[in-house]
């Protein structure tokens, strides 16, 4: 299989990140509120390649800093690639296995506030052939 073959059957699944800072009035500190674009994804093919993008109406200065991912071990998610600008992280699913897992996406605001969020990714694992 040629490069060209094998690159037109990866699925890629791209997801818009809008994170707003707001003062929490309990605390006065800074704190985000994050939304996703779509909000959950359901990966249906091998080798889904996932890439989050922060968006605007995103402060500039925030940046993705790393991912976690619940359950651990199911060897599903690629460790994460994140851009030079950190604007974009990327991951590979391999959607072997039937499962929700629930990321914890880490930002950094660069003034200080590192924060987190924690969307979902729905496996719907092709069957074996």
């Amino acid at each position: 299989m040629t490069n060209a073959a094998a690159e037109s059957t990866t699925c890629h699944q791209t997801v818009k990140v809008v994170t707003i800072p707001y003062t929490n009035p309990e605390t006065h500190k800074v704190e985000y509120a994050t939304h996703y674009s779509p909000e959950t994804i359901r990966v249906t093919s091998c080798d889904t390649v996932i890439s989050y993008h922060l968006v605007e109406p995103t402060p500039k200065g925030v940046r993705f800093t790393g991912m976690t991912v619940t359950p651990e071990h199911t060897d599903q998610l690629s460790a994460p690639s994140i851009s030079r600008s950190g604007r974009v992280m990327t991951t590979v699913d391999a959607n072997t296995l039937s499962t929700t897992l629930n990321l914890d996406l880490k930002f950094d605001d660069g003034k200080g506030v590192c924060f987190s969020d924690d969307p979902e990714v729905v496996n719907e694992a092709p069957p074996a052939m």
